[in-house]
């Protein structure tokens, strides 16, 4: 657990003694334990136009603190990342503040209000949006097809003044405010590149363009990161804005409010709550003082032989087999020129047979998918994606996070099928995937589980695709384009009794048995189930589960249903969602 500092207390009895509540270290303390070198480029360099091409290019390869939203510099990451030596490059992104009024705040030679102050400006770049366009190779294509209101870039190197020390800093910083839509940047920077994440964000608790409503929970930035498996490593937010998959390690600290100049009002720094530095329990590679210990009723994860590391850097794509690829014999054949590395998992997967009768697998929390890492080149990649019928939509191609058996996350390809339903194997199939399985010495759990579908009987009913809908999704709300395409079965109310709250959007709480949730049955296709997954940011946000409904005339269905993870806000005692029509989500 979290090394804790206890308050000493007053020798008085048990039955009166007070405590006082552990005390976690600062945000600043735990990103110290996690430094960064002086990038090499960083160290040498020296101003000139000629050197920005090189520069940028080193800098968005680096660690990065982005900062989306950021309005005016306000600092928050310089007092946290930066202070603690933890990353040497800052990105702001900001609709409505320009490159020249950035400039004019950084060349300020007295600037609290930003906490720069202790470092001089020794290269300072105004780039319009045609340069900023070229020099990041941004594409204008939005995700959401929004406005990325691209004007241009602030580009800043900054040097600590000669009367600081370490203590307040690194000796150089890079620094780079793009006036853009910030989840547009996002995808371009590294959610279409799907190899790395910045290392650090700081989330404000509101945005504009794309995600429009906030940068938290379900947000257009979150489905970003969920969609091209980009996490960063460290979120800086208030209480309830970090995403789910995200655990708090400090303790909040309350946000400073300096004193703007006039020009300057339009900025962020009115943000009242503290802010606190969450982990994503994804990494594996945090500082040893920070790691969480397993808990007693955690099983451990079972690899049998540990893999050998092999050239983890390597650029070649790492590729994760859960099916008759495995089978060495069959791997050979389709990729000559790829290796398998050793066993690794997959969390909160859980393996099946699809109605195709060969494997896949399906989210489910808590569950594994235990597998084998390859290494393919782009030639043996191309000849797997016709393999596995890609062009053809029979799988399609996602970017998940793996643990490797020596305990490394790391980002691999994984195929999975597009048709939903279950099955049965395929003659012969399980056979195949079973001498892979042992092959690679698989966990006699995970080679039981493979097993059990020999017996299994395909039930036709699995095949079509029902959701129960409650809240914007229904007929006359924001939201109901979304699933239009399907076939409205009818109106109906769940058999099982749930809570309904309403906190600026309806969300059910599986655990809570209040009443019946009232709402609608939509029949839809398998391409209509994957989008409202990405809408409900599932399984994360909302997280979809198989439940029965009693449609209006008696019959019985079992259906999807999104639950929230988190639900919050008034409970609505009828079960029943009327609110504002009007008010989609962002898309």
């Amino acid at each position: 657990m979290l090394a804790m500092r206890e308050s000493s207390m007053l020798p008085t009895s048990a039955a009166l003694m007070p405590t006082t509540p552990p005390i976690l270290p600062s945000a600043r303390e735990i990103l110290g334990e996690d430094p960064e070198p002086v990038p090499s480029w960083l160290r040498a360099y020296r101003t000139g136009v000629d050197q920005l091409p090189a520069a940028l290019a080193a800098f968005l390869s680096s660690r990065i603190a982005f900062y989306p939203g950021s309005g005016i510099v306000d600092g928050e990451l310089f007092e946290t990342f930066t202070a603690a030596h933890a990353v040497h490059c800052v990105l702001h992104a900001d609709l409505l503040h320009g490159s020249a009024l950035v400039a004019d705040v950084l060349s300020r030679r007295f600037r609290p209000y930003i906490h720069v102050a202790g470092y001089r400006v020794i290269d300072l770049q105004q780039l319009d949006a045609s340069t900023t366009r070229t020099l990041l190779a941004l594409n204008d294509e939005h995700p959401w097809g929004q406005d990325p209101a691209l004007q241009g870039a602030c580009w800043a190197v900054l040097e600590r003044e000669p009367e600081y020390t370490d203590d307040h800093g690194p000796a150089r910083l890079a620094f780079l405010h793009v006036q853009c839509e910030a989840v547009w940047l996002y995808w371009n920077l590294w959610a279409l590149s799907r190899e790395r994440a910045p290392y650090g964000i700081l989330l404000q608790d509101h945005g504009y363009g794309g995600n429009w409503t906030t940068f938290g929970p379900g947000g257009a930035l979150h489905d970003l990161a969920w969609e091209g498996c980009v996490w960063p490593k460290w979120i800086l937010a208030a209480d309830g804005s970090a995403w789910p998959g995200y655990r708090p390690v400090s303790s909040p600290t309350t946000a400073r409010e300096f004193p703007l100049p006039p020009e300057l009002q339009m900025g962020d720094l009115g943000f009242k709550h503290s802010r606190t530095l969450y982990l994503d329990d994804r990494h594996s590679t945090f500082p040893e003082a920070i790691r969480a210990e397993p808990s007693p009723s955690d099983e451990p994860l079972d690899f049998g032989t540990p893999m050998t590391k092999r050239n983890i850097t390597d650029q070649r794509q790492l590729y994760f087999a859960y099916g008759s690829n495995m089978d060495a014999g069959q791997f050979k054949q389709r990729c000559p020129h790829s290796e398998l590395l050793g066993r690794a998992v997959l969390h909160d997967y859980r393996w099946i047979i699809t109605d195709r009768g060969v494997a896949s697998v399906s989210p489910h929390p808590g569950a594994r998918v235990y597998g084998v890492l390859a290494r393919l080149t782009q030639d043996d990649e191309d000849a797997l994606n016709d393999f596995e019928g890609v062009q053809k939509n029979v799988y399609r191609r996602e970017f998940l996070a793996v643990e490797s058996a020596d305990g490394e996350t790391v980002t691999a390809l994984v195929y999975i099928a597009n048709d939903m339903g279950e099955g049965s194997p395929r003659p012969g199939y399980l056979e195949r995937v079973l001498s892979g399985a042992r092959h690679h010495n698989l966990p006699s759990a995970a080679i039981a589980e493979i097993e059990s579908w020999k017996d299994v009987v395909a039930d036709p009913s699995l095949a079509i695709i029902y959701v129960f809908v409650y809240g914007t999704l229904k007929r006359g709300h924001g939201n109901h384009s979304c699933i239009a395409e399907g076939i409205f079965v009818g109106e109906a109310t769940t058999v099982e009794f749930y809570a309904l709250h309403v906190d600026g959007l309806p969300m059910v709480d599986r655990n809570n048995p209040v009443s019946p949730v009232h709402g609608e049955v939509y029949k839809v296709s398998t391409d209509t189930l994957m989008e409202l997954d990405r809408l409900e940011g599932h399984p994360y946000h909302y997280r979809r589960a198989m439940v029965s409904v009693a449609l209006v005339g008696g019959e019985t269905l079992r259906v999807w249903l999104y639950f929230h993870t988190e639900p919050s806000g008034p409970i609505l005692e009828s079960g029943r969602y009327d609110g504002d029509p009007s008010r989609p989500r962002p898309m």
